[in-house]
């Protein structure tokens, strides 16, 4: 960094040199003059107007470097087959963090400003605007350990409080969730690490649909097993394997209950919840192609009376 000083004050002498022959070395001095100027001491370090536009310069070609850099990373990571793409978006991430804050030191460095002073600016600093930002700090950690630990990735089915949606992007303070309904939420970093969040697709895309169904008391019960596992077979969006699978479940107040278990997978599969719409809305007419009744709640009420019960029909005045 010292040598890129070095090399910048001396062109910066050059430059003065050959243009003093075109321009008046008084208005020349007069900038220099300016471009001098102590605008404050730290720690014995002068910091001019000159060294701050430098570092200025330097931040901002910086910043653009380091997203080339983190973005042809991301490009040649991509194209590995090896490596998932959410693998990539991550480390484009941490690439560029790293780079930001390695520019960011080095202007700090150009500026004559010494990093020690953070050791002492630090602690002042942290008691006035430590409770202003500690959400921002908060979020930008969890954000580092979304990328590194990845319990959510980007490409995720996941289920907020209920809502299903779609990993879209991991920020360095939100993550941008697209729902079914076409939705954004932005959800904070820390939200993920505090709360229970559901990760539908964590180890792969499959995921287990279970379907519950009474028929009504006296039904052949081999002949609605096999309905339902023909039903769910019959589904395009069902997967062959792991194959379905019915059984009956349960003798219930108003029902033999029977429950159909069948996988699909939300990536090349439709919504889970329209999957299992279609199935029952063919159980329904399979139901009924077979003369099978869908039971309902019903209670048989018995009267241990010494005397017959009189009821009588009477009209209404």
């Amino acid at each position: 960094m010292p040598n890129l000083l070095q090399f910048v004050l001396s062109a910066e002498d050059s430059f003065v040199t050959h243009a003093g022959r075109f321009w008046d070395r008084e208005v020349w001095a007069k900038i220099l003059y300016v471009l001098n100027y102590e605008i404050v001491s730290i720690q014995g370090e002068p910091l001019t107007l000159r060294s701050l536009l430098m570092a200025i310069v330097f931040l901002t070609i910086g910043l653009m470097v380091s997203r080339r850099i983190s973005r042809m990373i991301f490009r040649r990571v991509r194209r590995s087959r090896r490596i998932h793409s959410s693998a990539a978006e991550s480390l484009e991430a941490i690439t560029y963090y790293t780079l930001t804050a390695f520019f960011a030191f080095s202007a700090l460095r150009m500026a004559n400003v010494p990093l020690t002073v953070f050791t002492v600016v630090g602690g002042a600093l942290a008691i006035g605007v430590g409770f202003g930002s500690q959400n921002i700090i908060n979020n930008f950690v969890s954000g580092l350990i979304l990328l590194l630990e990845r319990p959510i990735k980007i490409g995720d089915v996941i289920e907020i409080d209920g809502t299903f949606g779609t990993v879209a992007k991991i920020g360095a303070r939100s993550t941008l969730v697209h729902t079914p309904a076409n939705m954004h939420l932005i959800v904070p970093n820390s939200f993920f690490l505090e709360k229970e969040v559901l990760n539908w697709t964590l180890s792969d895309n499959v995921v287990r649909v279970e379907l519950t169904v009474g028929a009504a008391y006296g039904s052949p019960t081999r002949e609605v097993e096999r309905i339902l596992l023909e039903t769910a077979k019959a589904n395009p969006h069902v997967m062959k394997s792991p194959e379905p699978y019915a059984f009956f479940e349960d003798f219930a107040d108003s029902a033999l209950v029977f429950r159909v278990l069948f996988w699909v997978d939300l990536v090349e599969a439709v919504d889970r919840r329209i999957v299992a719409g279609q199935i029952r809305h063919a159980l329904d007419e399979a139901y009924k192609a077979a003369g099978i009744t869908i039971a309902f709640p019903q209670r048989d009420v018995h009267l241990d009376s010494l005397k017959p019960v009189e009821v009588r029909v009477v009209k209404d005045d």
